[in-house]
């Protein structure tokens, strides 16, 4: 198991730290897989790069899937308003 640092990741994704550090700590969506690390002073964050990576083929798969749907849902749409079923 790799684990990654927050700069790492950011590395990896092509983000900033600052939106790792938001999308791990739970504070915008999609939430980033991560294991946090309870510090006297702040909470780090480390993530595991085969979880990671997981995460971003999901992403990719519901994008995927969902921008079929819509195709879907306008093929239909135009069907019904040219008479065809």
């Amino acid at each position: 198991m790799e684990l990654l640092t927050t700069a790492e990741i950011a590395k990896m994704l092509r983000v900033s730290e600052a939106w790792v550090w938001k999308h791990a700590a739970r504070k915008a969506r999609p939430y980033l897989p991560c294991i946090p690390l309870l510090g006297s002073r702040k909470t780090t964050y480390r993530f595991v790069k085969e979880d990671v990576e997981v995460w971003i083929k999901k992403l990719q798969d519901d994008f995927i899937a969902e921008q079929e749907h819509q195709a879907k849902l306008k093929e239909k749409a135009l069907n019904a308003r040219l008479g065809i079923r």
